[in-house]
């Protein structure tokens, strides 16, 4: 669902949209099974290079998304998973997949059969990071000094678009600090918290896109996931923020 050639209420490959990349890809298109569904069995040549038993049935597989929201246990409605990574991303289980025209939520199936309505923001991790190096700290470093700032940092906000932004579609859009005053800079620790604080609020805004395109209204659960979700201070700026 996410190669954007599959009509995703039919659940069949969309032959208009194959024939605008080529006129013979459909024919080259692979049969479409369920999530539940065997393909075939592990060919022997195949078992022995894997150390695998013979005939071990093969199922469909999925994209990194999906397989991400299967593992964290995202597979009810109500969960909804975030990715901190170099970019972040939100999605969770929704009856149907997203049908929204401006592109903003991602029309992709999860891997049980339902829906899986998706957005991804360019700047996650990779904020924080930028203030971290610039310091010349440490991880462990700039985190405690961040830890020991004030939530809301003193009124200082970091709007995160270092490199453009996708979500909203700005890619000429560039990050900014506002709000600083006589001292703050010399606070790395207020800095870095100020730069989860707005990867943070990015994704959060993007919940709002998403519940107008098939995610549920009440969110009873946030599962973290990506590198980001190793730091305390971060899980609980994503807590406080999700209202998790």
């Amino acid at each position: 669902s996410g190669i954007g050639l599959l009509d995703v209420g039919a659940r069949a490959w969309d032959a208009s949209a194959a024939r605008l990349v080529d006129a013979e890809l459909l024919d080259k298109l692979p049969p479409l099974i369920g999530p539940g569904e065997w393909c075939g069995r592990l060919h022997p040549s195949a078992a022995e290079a894997l150390g695998l038993p013979c005939g071990v049935p093969v199922s469909a597989g999925g994209g990194d998304n999906a397989m991400s929201a299967l593992g964290c246990g995202c597979t009810a409605v109500g969960r909804v998973a975030v990715s901190l990574g170099t970019s972040g991303t939100v999605f969770g289980k929704a009856p149907a997949a997203a049908r929204d025209p401006s592109g903003t939520v991602c029309s992709f199936l999860d891997s049980t059969g339902g829906g899986l309505p998706l957005v991804c923001t360019l700047n996650c991790a990779s904020v924080p990071e930028e203030v971290r190096a610039g310091y010349g700290l440490g991880r462990d470093e700039i985190s405690s000094l961040a830890a020991a700032e004030p939530a809301g940092c003193d009124g200082v906000s970091f709007v995160p678009f270092l490199a453009g932004e996708r979500t909203p579609n700005w890619p000429h859009a560039s990050g900014a600090l506002v709000g600083l005053r006589a001292g703050h800079l010399a606070r790395p620790g207020l800095l870095y918290r100020a730069a989860l604080e707005g990867a943070t609020f990015a994704l959060r805004a993007a919940i709002g896109v998403m519940q107008r395109h098939g995610l549920p209204d009440r969110i009873d659960e946030v599962r973290l996931v990506g590198g980001g979700a190793r730091s305390p201070l971060w899980r609980q700026a994503v807590a406080d923020a999700f209202g998790a």
